[in-house]
């Protein structure tokens, strides 16, 4: 598969994101399982551990979806 990079470059921010975001989705719904490094596992491992041990420095969804509202409202 062949993709002008030069092309997608072009297009709005508006654009790119739709396209990663609709990509992401893609990947999500496949039956297909990506296999990370051991690395990136043990990284993954980490920043869930943290996670948990600190709730109170997390955003829930809904929290930081109104965040980027409120950002673009200014």
């Amino acid at each position: 598969m062949a993709v002008d990079f030069s092309e997608l470059r072009t297009l709005s921010n508006e654009q790119k994101l739709q396209i990663v975001t609709m990509l992401w989705d893609d990947l999500y719904e496949s039956a297909i399982k990506i296999k990370l490094p051991k690395e990136e596992l043990d990284e993954i491992d980490r920043r869930e551990q943290y996670m948990k041990e600190h709730p109170g420095e997390w955003l829930t969804t809904e929290q930081m979806w109104a965040r980027v509202d409120e950002l673009q409202e200014k």
